[in-house]
């Protein structure tokens, strides 16, 4: 089926007039369908950003949190209420939210997060900025003496919250 080459254009008073600037083709309607489309991916891109925050930027999260807890004494002296709770209990994957039992009483801890597992003397606690924005952290047992060599996998924020590099395994550390 072949298009006509003038297409009739209808003015508000519904009358059709005839424009020569007005014809389109289908190449024509699919062009300026992807500027449009091209455009507003632009846009976005613009206004959203490509990337999710540097580690810098998480890590000064971190801090700005820890301190509107109450510091790093705070997040020790809540650590070692937390720890001897959760070595009562089994945990499944992926952890427990906010109004989990363990957290109860717990605002600075809380305040690291919104996902909490405890494993082997470790917390991983899961920061939830957006669906591009998600890193862990981790908050160590500050009672408990971590394994030979564990200082060059954890990268300390404040206290005993820090991460935990790609490099160290769940099954490289000395288990109790």
């Amino acid at each position: 089926m072949k298009l006509p080459l003038k297409m009739p254009l209808k003015t508000p008073d519904h009358g059709i007039v005839n424009s020569g600037a007005q014809h389109r083709t289908r190449f024509g309607n699919v062009l300026i369908c992807l500027m449009n489309c091209g455009f507003t991916i632009f846009v976005c891109v613009i206004f959203i950003g490509c990337f999710p925050p540097s580690k810098e930027a998480h890590i000064k999260q971190v801090r700005q949190r820890i301190t509107k807890a109450g510091g790093e004494s705070e997040i020790l002296k809540e650590s070692r209420v937390l720890f001897p709770r959760c070595a009562k209990r089994e945990w499944a994957e992926p952890g427990v939210g906010l109004k989990d039992s363990s957290l109860y009483g717990l605002p600075g801890i809380q305040s690291l997060g919104d996902v909490f597992f405890y494993k082997w003397g470790k917390i991983r606690i899961r920061v939830h900025n957006s669906h591009r924005d998600i890193y862990f952290i981790y908050l160590l047992d500050p009672d408990q003496p971590q394994p030979a060599g564990f200082e060059r996998y954890f990268e300390r924020i404040a206290g005993n919250v820090g991460f935990l590099s790609p490099g160290w395994s769940e099954g490289t550390e000395d288990k109790p």
